[in-house]
């Protein structure tokens, strides 16, 4: 299990999961978020059920996403990081690249 013992993983949509989560076992260590932070109350949901101490991630590709994830690391100290990749194009030699749109991930620490 990746050399994590203690690792549990549930799977399922956020936040109507959180419920039946926590009714199971306790307040997650770490959550990360694929997709869905435009959600309306998606990643407060997320950062009210992380255990003090817990670490939160997410990712963003829309410019709407990117700027919540903005606001949600100055508010809480967190950091962000951008991701761009780029693909090399078939029947060019590999000389020709298309770019894919870049990935914004947060990543932030929830105080104890």
């Amino acid at each position: 299990r990746l050399g994590v013992p203690r690792l549990h993983i549930i799977t399922g949509e956020a936040p109507t999961i959180f419920a039946q989560a926590l009714k199971d076992s306790a307040s997650p260590d770490a959550l990360f978020l694929g997709g869905g932070v435009s959600i309306p109350g998606m990643i407060e949901a997320c950062w009210s059920v992380l255990k003090p101490g817990g670490r939160l991630v997410a990712n963003a590709v829309t410019e709407k996403s990117a700027a919540l994830l903005t606001a949600f690391a100055d508010k809480h100290h967190g950091s962000l990081t951008r991701i761009a990749v780029s693909h090399a194009l078939p029947g060019t030699n590999q000389s020709d690249w298309q770019d894919r749109l870049p990935v914004t991930q947060l990543f932030v620490e929830k105080p104890q």
